[in-house]
């Protein structure tokens, strides 16, 4: 069961829930304004996927949702469609969420969701979400983490002083553990990887970082190159 909470915002409707069995914290911002129709004469519009909105999820690793429109299309089977996802930085990163019809959002309209999962070193690179369906056809978006705590930045006022705090330790954490990683394997920040400009404590504990860290201590293969200490 998961319980909602309903935000109304100047812009539109933002809306969190939490996930009762887990407890894992999800927040989702508004709808997405990327049009399947952009460049399309009223003559000639073509029904195309959408992408509908963004949210940053928290479960043990950062990830980030994509929700989709699916319109029915003739011709279209979407139990064979994915969405890939290229993410910039140090070589850039390709991940695959093949179609799920289960993994639907929460606002009652019913989009499909596919997932990206992101190490902290990654929380300012681009990521690039291209969803594939039907016979080689794509619709693109570009988002990022930092891009949701900016979001939430401009658009805290309508929610509740828990969660701005909760986005506000995710980008500190973000920018405070570069200079981490970025020791530990020899890289520079702005240029192997974008820097997290969106953050909020004027100084962290750089040992309190490293021990919690520490503590999830992951190595992943990133391009080629082993990441120490990403989570």
């Amino acid at each position: 069961m998961k319980v909602c909470f309903y935000v109304k915002l100047e812009n539109g409707a933002d809306y969190i829930y939490t996930d009762a069995v887990s407890c894992v914290p999800i927040f989702d911002r508004s709808e997405s304004t990327d049009s399947a129709t952009d460049n399309i004469t009223a003559d000639e519009v073509e029904i195309k996927p959408q992408f509908k909105s963004k949210s940053v999820l928290l479960s043990g690793q950062i990830g980030v949702n994509f929700f989709m429109n699916l319109p029915e299309i003739e011709g279209v089977d979407y139990s064979e469609s994915y969405m890939t996802f290229s993410i910039t930085g140090r070589g850039t990163t390709t991940e695959r969420d093949d179609f799920d019809p289960n993994f639907r959002d929460q606002s009652g309209k019913g989009y499909y969701g596919f997932t990206c999962f992101v190490n902290s070193i990654q929380m300012a690179d681009t990521i690039t979400a291209t969803f594939h369906y039907g016979n080689g056809k794509t619709v693109s978006t570009d988002y990022s983490v930092a891009t949701y705590i900016a979001y939430f930045d401009d658009h805290h006022t309508g929610f509740p002083n828990a969660t701005f705090n909760l986005i506000k330790a995710i980008g500190d954490y973000g920018h405070y553990s570069q200079p981490f990683l970025s020791e530990e394997n020899d890289w520079i920040i702005g240029k192997d990887y974008a820097e997290m400009t969106h953050y909020y404590a004027k100084s962290y504990d750089y040992d309190a970082i490293k021990k919690a860290m520490e503590s999830y201590v992951f190595v992943k293969n990133i391009a080629g190159t082993k990441v120490k200490n990403a989570t």
